[in-house]
């Protein structure tokens, strides 16, 4: 009886992966589903900014995306966004919704099923560079997304315009994923010149559905050096060069909070912690960001997140006589929580550098510190203003202090994040907070 109830189980599950079109390789890989992470309904980026941000590029960084991510963008092209209906992100002809859509990436292939949000892996192998046809662009990308549709989902109510649809509703998808991509701080290109036998072999579909067009998505690549040296010349560290703002005024917004700090938000180092009492406030002329250092350890950062741009600020160290070792951070790139940051170390006479903790390729937060690579970090004493810039652009951190470049960092994990300062026990002013966003 055990033994006729174990085969039943097989059957059945050989016999739902037919009918969904589960591929070749479904019998051959290891049965698994694997249950994406809740999707977020709210971002930090506006519809209009992402449109904006959206480009093709082809170029990638091989950096892994996150169960978190790929969901994210699965549920954007396909996911149900009304449980009662069984209503998607993406609008389809009398709700018939004829696409899969399917994960290749490293580990295997995978479809995507709205409902539950899951993956379910159809094949255990690397089958990428099968379905590419090189040189695209894309190769390199941790994941590529498949769009198919098949024609016997439509019925008979569309008839010879079955095709049509299935078009049209894959431009919805695609469009969704892609504005995702923009929004998460990932690159993405649609791609119609696939090899399409090799992909509907691999997925095993039946003859009734149509491979339409492939997705690579993951983290830009550095930008080249020649697209660098037109755009931004590469400083040298150590060499004199003014501000970004001195060099060109143009493009650049100003983040200084408002008198009621509206727009910027406290978060404790570490996090977690207690907050102390409101250390900061704006002076009476809306000028200076001021942190009086009364009110313990933590960042003060806008509720804006900023990806490749350039942070300029001014600060200054409220002098007390026999006092030392004043000490501050300016901050790129951080998460809402704080538990992603990369500070620029103001302190007097041991600043100028950058350390903090970035997401590394396994996904988890890695210190790093440029400490011993700094020879002078150019911060006055207590008492002088100061100026600082610090430019994020792809992986690449640049902190320039007061007239030159004093160190860089080519290995941060996070695309995008909030820009901030630190009070940490000493009275600081901030002014001048701007910043540029590079396209």
């Amino acid at each position: 009886m055990r033994r006729l109830v174990a085969l039943l189980v097989v059957y059945v599950a050989i016999a739902t992966a037919a009918v969904i079109g589960y591929g070749a390789d479904a019998t051959e890989a290891t049965a698994q589903e694997i249950t994406l992470p809740e999707p977020a309904t709210k971002g930090t980026m506006s519809l209009e900014e992402a449109i904006a941000k959206r480009r093709s590029v082809r170029g990638f960084q091989t950096q892994a995306l996150t169960e978190q991510q790929i969901g994210q963008l699965l549920w954007a092209a396909q996911g149900i966004t009304d449980p009662a209906t069984g209503h998607r992100a993406s609008p389809s002809a009398m709700a018939m919704y004829p696409l899969t859509v399917y994960v290749f990436r490293s580990d295997g292939v995978f479809a995507y099923e709205p409902k539950g949000h899951k993956l379910v892996r159809i094949s255990d192998q690397d089958r990428r560079a099968e379905v590419t046809q090189p040189p695209r662009g894309g190769e390199a990308a941790p994941v590529t997304f498949v769009f198919t549709g098949d024609r016997s989902k439509m019925g008979s109510r569309v008839g010879a315009m079955a095709d049509r649809f299935i078009y049209l509703e894959v431009g919805h998808a695609a469009e969704n994923l892609a504005l995702e991509a923009a929004a998460l701080g990932l690159a993405t290109v649609t791609q119609g010149g696939i090899n399409e036998q090799a992909a509907a072999k691999v997925l095993g579909l039946p003859e009734s559905a149509l491979v339409i067009y492939a997705m690579p998505v993951g983290y830009a690549a550095a930008r080249t050096a020649a697209a660098d040296a037109k755009e931004s010349p590469e400083l040298a560290v150590g060499e004199p060069a003014p501000s970004a703002l001195e060099a060109d005024s143009s493009g650049w917004v100003d983040v200084m909070p408002s008198a009621d700090l509206s727009g910027w938000s406290r978060v404790p180092v570490p996090p977690g912690a207690p907050l102390g009492k409101q250390q900061w406030r704006v002076d009476e002329q809306g000028k200076l960001l001021v942190c009086e250092g009364d009110g313990g350890h933590d960042m003060l950062l806008c509720d804006r997140e900023f990806g490749d741009a350039v942070f300029h600020c001014e600060f200054r160290y409220t002098r007390v006589e026999g006092k030392s070792g004043y000490n501050s951070g300016v901050y790129v790139r951080n998460s809402r929580d704080g538990a992603i940051w990369h500070q620029a170390q103001i302190g007097d006479g041991s600043g100028g550098y950058l350390f903090g903790e970035t997401p590394g390729a396994d996904g988890k937060n890695r210190f790093f510190t440029t400490t011993a690579e700094v020879k002078d970090g150019r911060v006055k004493p207590a008492g002088e203003w100061n100026t600082l810039e610090i430019t994020a652009r792809g992986s690449v951190l640049t902190l320039w202090v007061n007239g030159a470049v004093t160190c860089k960092i080519n290995d941060c994990g996070n695309p995008k994040g909030r820009v901030g300062v630190e009070g940490e026990g000493y009275r600081i002013e901030f002014r001048n907070l701007k910043v540029k966003e590079l396209r």
